[in-house]
């Protein structure tokens, strides 16, 4: 836990080593006062959201890296490359729409307006595509060499906004909108899908692991479910708060589930601050 922290995306590297978090702090502006050659920092109450984007050390969860911008647009997403050697974010509509990172120093290379918001981001298997989904119900496919960015054609899946999506070994793209349906595609032929969920008390997003074994849906009840990736059966529902093995009566406390590299563990995150790390015992 770190308020003020508000997280909207968490993301593990391939190679086991890092656990990204994106989002945003919010501080009391300050100011010096001085009174009898005395200084004393004050607040005004005025409060200051900065945009964070944080890295964790995936064995430990000690911070290696934060880096922090003074801007009014919202990160909302990140990915690694396979090879874990770029990081990116997506972002609402800026100057900065996606950033690039090379994870050997932290560095930024790259930046690109993207002109639509960037809800969610995913690499494929190869790492030569970065697939976007917009706000505007687009997936948009970047094509991706040595860090640089080229567009490709875009694909209208709804009228609505894609506050999620994930791609699976075998080019099964997994997609959340309306914030109530998850929707299976195959990615060479988007126009078929399969609908595997539908929760009248919002689902925030999706994703598969990379074994290609399990879905993990994430609730606004703090809740993540986890599917059969075959037959679509629930086989078991984890619980963002620990002490409470029912559903979180507060509600609105998304949930958005990642799967690590191996499988082995997955992250959960919730618009409190919190990411919560299960691991899966066989």
């Amino acid at each position: 836990q770190d308020n003020p922290f508000f997280i909207r995306s968490v993301k593990y590297s391939n190679d086991g080593k890092y656990l990204a978090a994106v989002g945003a702090s919010v501080f009391l502006r300050t100011k010096l006062i001085v009174k009898n050659n005395i200084t004393t920092v004050e607040s005004d109450g005025k409060a200051i959201e900065r945009k964070v984007i944080r890295i964790y050390d995936a064995f430990n969860y000690d911070i290696i890296k934060e880096m922090k911008y003074d801007t009014i647009a919202d990160i909302l997403s990140c990915s690694f490359s396979p090879d874990s050697k770029y990081f990116i974010t997506g972002e609402t509509n800026s100057n900065s729409s996606l950033r690039i990172f090379e994870t050997k120093n932290w560095k930024q290379i790259y930046s690109l307006n993207t002109e639509d918001d960037i809800w969610d981001l995913v690499f494929n298997s190869k790492g030569d595509r970065l697939i976007t989904g917009s706000s505007k119900g687009f997936i948009t496919q970047w094509k991706f060499i040595t860090g640089e960015l080229s567009h490709l054609p875009k694909i209208k899946l709804t009228d609505h906004e894609i506050s999620s999506i994930s791609l699976s070994h075998d080019d099964k793209l997994i997609t959340v909108n309306q914030d109530t349906i998850v929707r299976i595609y195959n990615f060479q032929s988007p126009n078929n899908s399969t609908l595997i969920s539908s929760n009248a008390a919002g689902i925030y997003s999706a994703s598969f692991s990379n074994d290609g074994r399990y879905i993990g849906v994430g609730e606004s009840m703090n809740n993540c479910k986890i599917f059969n990736a075959k037959t679509f059966g629930i086989i078991q529902i984890l619980y963002g708060d620990s002490n409470n093995s029912s559903q979180n009566e507060g509600g609105n406390n998304y949930t958005k589930p990642i799967f690590s590299y191996t499988s082995k563990y997955i992250a959960m995150l919730n618009n409190a601050g919190m990411i919560y790390i299960f691991k899966r015992i066989d």
